[in-house]
């Protein structure tokens, strides 16, 4: 999917970019489809005060959900209702820097996740393992890993 939002490509540059979000959830109570967007938040410091506004871009984005979870011995899957990956994003030289500054206009934009993709370890101890990977034009960039409880830190719910 083309990014078309112009702020987007303008906010990715931004000296006070503080954070990389990937979401897919209901936006409202009378939604019934969930939304899915790429979130930029830039921290904008007052000149004279100590004071912050956060200002958060948005563009529509597609997430290829790949499920491994298994629920019971019938192979039933877990569900997966909310997905949400969030990366801090300091100094100049880190991956999502690397991975927004690779999106060009006519760049088709892309992520990957996948959910529940554990050893039978995790599974006996009750951990489980989220990866996101962003995919522009069929490269692929691992943006973020989470491995612990499925519990409310956990980015894939």
């Amino acid at each position: 999917m083309k990014i078309e939002s112009p702020m987007f490509f303008k906010a990715r540059k931004d000296k006070d970019l503080s954070a990389f979000l990937v979401i897919r959830r209901i936006e409202k109570d009378t939604d019934t489809e969930p939304r899915t967007y790429i979130r930029l938040c830039i921290d904008q410091r007052s000149k004279y005060t100590d004071d912050r506004n956060s200002i958060f871009i948005e563009a529509d984005t597609m997430i290829d959900l790949v499920n491994f979870s298994t629920r019971s011995a019938d192979g039933a899957r877990h569900p997966i209702n909310t997905v949400c990956f969030y990366e801090s994003v300091y100094g100049y030289e880190n991956h999502i820097r690397t991975f927004l500054y690779a999106i060009r206009k006519e760049s088709d934009v892309g992520f990957k996740v996948l959910a529940f993709n554990n050893s039978d370890f995790d599974r006996d101890n009750n951990l489980v393992s989220h990866q996101l990977y962003g995919i522009i034009d069929n490269k692929h960039y691992l943006l973020s890993h989470y491995k612990g409880l499925d519990n409310l830190a956990s980015p894939v719910r």
